[in-house]
């Protein structure tokens, strides 16, 4: 992984990844498609190559100050929050959830601490006029970036490919609520509404994965 606490490298992180969305009112469709781009991207500056996304680094990231909180702090005990104070991205995690949704609680924020600069200009054309269906949408935009930076589609479909088509024993390797890879699995057509068969469950297993890499 690379070491981002260079100030020079860190600073840079986030400057490129910013850079990869033009400069101008998005469309829904293009915001998803830049959402991923960006994950992907990060992936790739910060050289990781596991499927399990470390998450550390965000901390070190300049003028953004990480706290996990009791869920009792945040509005309605909602997952996370980002905002900005004394010249920081202040970004607060609910303590109180599962180890796993922390993490996508994480990446999903850092989509908001990317696009906080220019989150008027990006989002202004989101949701018609409607404030609730424009924040529902800055929502699921800032999912599909966690979700592919926690779950990227080449690995996932990799593992799926090698026979690892358990969705628990999957989220087990990328460290995500096994929810959250079920999501995940759907929207990359690999399952649908219908139950798995019966073998499926009892290929590839953790331990597998463990013993070879995927």
């Amino acid at each position: 992984m690379t070491d981002i606490s260079d100030p020079s490298i860190s600073r840079q992180l986030l400057a490129h990844v910013r850079r990869l969305a033009p400069k101008r009112a998005l469309t829904f469709a293009e915001s998803l498609n830049v959402a991923q781009l960006q994950a992907t991207t990060l992936r790739e500056l910060l050289d990781i190559q596991a499927p399990a996304m470390p998450l550390g680094w965000v901390s070190e990231l300049p003028h953004v100050r990480l706290e996990v909180v009791p869920a009792h702090t945040l509005d309605d005990g909602t997952s996370g929050l980002t905002t900005r104070q004394d010249g920081h991205y202040l970004v607060r995690v609910n303590k109180n959830r599962p180890r796993v949704h922390r993490r996508f609680t994480l990446a999903h924020e850092l989509k908001h601490v990317i696009d906080y600069p220019y989150a008027r200009l990006w989002h202004a054309g989101l949701g018609f006029g409607y404030l609730e269906s424009q924040e529902y949408r800055i929502e699921r935009i800032a999912d599909a970036f966690a979700a592919q930076l926690l779950m990227p589609t080449m690995l996932v479909k990799r593992a799926w490919a090698r026979g690892l088509q358990n969705p628990h024993t999957l989220a087990q390797v990328f460290e995500v609520s096994a929810e959250a890879m079920r999501i995940r699995l759907d929207t990359l057509g690999l399952t649908g509404d219908d139950d798995l068969p019966a073998a499926t469950y009892f290929r590839r297993t953790y331990f597998d994965y463990l013993t070879q890499s995927i």
